[in-house]
């Protein structure tokens, strides 16, 4: 289903800019393009989807003054998240949150705040992570802090709720992360 956005990344960052899939750069760039890509589309069509003919006007409306508002964010967020996946070797991540560290958990759900993914696009790093033999709960926070309290992620979320309210939920969730981490590391351990 997400195969057409891969191949348009494919033409983009390979063919059209003729970058090679084996470089970092190629694949920042390329996973870059591929989110983009797939962001943009699926929110359109759950908007339009989702909503009643009647609200399909409105909706269209509201959806285009808070892309207006957050468009250069996300994307700068993407960029960040791209580079990041391109250029941060698994090494490094895997010597900070090895099982040796009593950190990792804490450290892991921090690392992945500035970072950008979906659900979906976290899972290869994630089998990365747990190839290289770091503990299922530090990949779990990672996992998790990256998809729901990311900077993208709160600067869409900024447009609806209030600077103390965005401070809780991101607060409740930093918690809850750290704590299924340490369960998950004290249980597998």
């Amino acid at each position: 289903m997400f195969d057409v956005f891969s191949r348009l990344a494919d033409l983009l960052a390979f063919r059209g800019l003729g970058l090679d899939p084996a470089t970092h750069l190629g694949a920042a760039v390329h996973f870059f393009l591929e989110d983009t890509a797939k962001i943009f589309v699926m929110g359109l069509f759950r908007s339009v989807v989702s909503l009643h003919r009647v609200r399909v006007r409105f909706a269209a409306r509201e959806v285009a003054v808070i892309v207006k508002r957050v468009w250069l964010y996300v994307l700068i967020g993407i960029a960040i998240g791209a580079g990041l996946h391109g250029y941060v070797p698994a090494d490094l991540v895997a010597d900070i949150a090895g099982p040796g560290n009593s950190l990792a958990v804490p450290l892991a759900g921090l690392m992945g705040i500035p970072l950008y993914s979906n659900a979906t696009g976290v899972i290869p790093v994630a089998e990365a992570l747990l190839s290289k033999g770091v503990p299922v709960g530090t990949v779990l926070a990672l996992m998790m802090s990256v998809v729901a309290i990311s900077l993208p992620e709160f600067v869409i979320l900024r447009k609806v709720i209030q600077p103390r309210g965005l401070a809780l939920f991101g607060g409740f969730l930093a918690v809850a992360f750290i704590a299924v981490g340490l369960f998950f590391n004290v249980l597998l351990g």
